[in-house]
């Protein structure tokens, strides 16, 4: 069933192998929500929670340069798949987070950083685009949040810039 799912969505095989699913709610949105977005854009959001719930913020971005992908519960494998249905070409890609809820799931720090590292290289070589790259903000369960600084540390030179949410 995975593997079908994962041919159907086109997924990278480290998200079948490490991640178990991808999410369901990406074929949703994109007929829904992002369908309407515009062709053009600046700056291209993908993320989880954090910038799904962005969406209903006024003020938090420009809808007229940038077009918000977030969508709650994503992992970075999520994230990589869903780079498949932006119609735009962006100058910048934000990601936000490095795989929080990959976290949760309990995906190790490595395969985390490994699959962020593959979300920057697929925004370069598809959209020549810069990266800026959001740390995983701090999880209450002690052992996510021990995995969530191993993830930080390795995603941290990743990205054209880095933005560290537990130093803020």
């Amino acid at each position: 069933q995975i593997a079908l799912t994962a041919i159907f969505f086109n997924v990278d095989d480290i998200c079948v192998r490490e991640y178990g699913s991808v999410s369901p709610l990406a074929p949703t949105y994109a007929t829904s929500i992002f369908s309407g977005y515009p062709t053009t854009c600046e700056t291209v959001i993908i993320g989880d929670s954090t910038m799904d719930i962005g969406r209903q913020a006024t003020g938090f971005y420009d809808p007229s340069k940038t077009n918000n992908y977030g969508i709650g519960g994503n992992t970075a494998c999520d994230m990589l798949t869903q780079m498949n249905y932006i119609l735009c070409t962006p100058k910048n890609v934000m990601i936000a987070s490095a795989d929080g809820n990959g976290i949760l799931r309990g995906v190790s720090a490595e395969v985390s950083a490994q699959t962020i590292q593959k979300i920057i290289t697929r925004s370069k070589q598809k959209w020549n685009a810069k990266t800026i790259l959001v740390g995983v903000h701090p999880i209450k369960l002690p052992d996510a949040n021990k995995r969530k600084n191993d993830v930080n540390r390795l995603v941290k030179p990743l990205a054209d810039c880095y933005i560290d949410l537990v130093s803020l």
